[in-house]
């Protein structure tokens, strides 16, 4: 197995996630995500100022395990789990994962960010709620807040299908409820998880 020095320590490729620039890797018994940022670019400064503020946000990432300024490496921590995305192909998303997400939105509404809400962001990794993409717009636009715009993504509605289908998923639309029905368990879970 080919093997690559991160700050003069030795982790080994266990596999190539993304064109030769994202490799999943391992070091005596921790697992990680190895990022290799274009030298001489903005990638890897935007990458450590995005995690800066999404970690004093307190939104929950994957640990950040190495970061190597030298080579423009950055290892982050690999979580086992299921993307909210490919959890709701299957069935409904259960009442954690919305107090969870409702959690995260409120979490960066008060840093004044806007996270990528669409359910392929966010992954589920024992029992707790992740975001993967390390980005975030600043300011909130308040015609696309979670509740106002991506809640529609989290529940098994035509604009999730579309969605859906616009990635290459499989999906099973005879799933879909009439729209008042849909309007009504959403309008009920803003309710219940919406924080003040």
């Amino acid at each position: 197995m080919e093997e690559i020095k991160i700050k003069n320590k030795t982790w080994t490729i266990l596999e190539t996630i993304k064109e030769n620039r994202c490799y999943k890797v391992q070091r005596k018994k921790k697992v990680g995500i190895l990022k290799k940022f274009i030298s001489e670019s903005d990638e890897f400064s935007n990458f450590l100022d995005f995690y800066k503020r999404l970690k004093i946000a307190n939104v929950r990432m994957p640990k950040v395990l190495v970061i190597d300024k030298k080579n423009s490496y950055v290892v982050v921590e690999y979580l086992q789990g299921e993307l909210i995305l490919d959890l709701l192909l299957k069935d409904n998303l259960n009442e954690k994962i919305y107090s969870d997400i409702f959690e995260q939105d409120w979490l960066a509404r008060y840093e004044k960010i806007s996270l990528n809400f669409y359910p392929e962001n966010w992954l589920i990794s024992n029992d707790k709620l992740y975001y993967l993409p390390f980005v975030f717009s600043d300011g909130i636009d308040e015609n696309k807040t979670f509740e106002k715009y991506y809640i529609r993504y989290w529940f098994f509605s035509k604009e999730f299908v579309k969605h859906a289908e616009s990635l290459n998923k499989i999906v099973n639309k005879s799933r879909l409820k009439d729209e008042y029905q849909l309007n009504k368990d959403i309008v009920l879970t803003t309710i219940k998880h919406h924080i003040i």
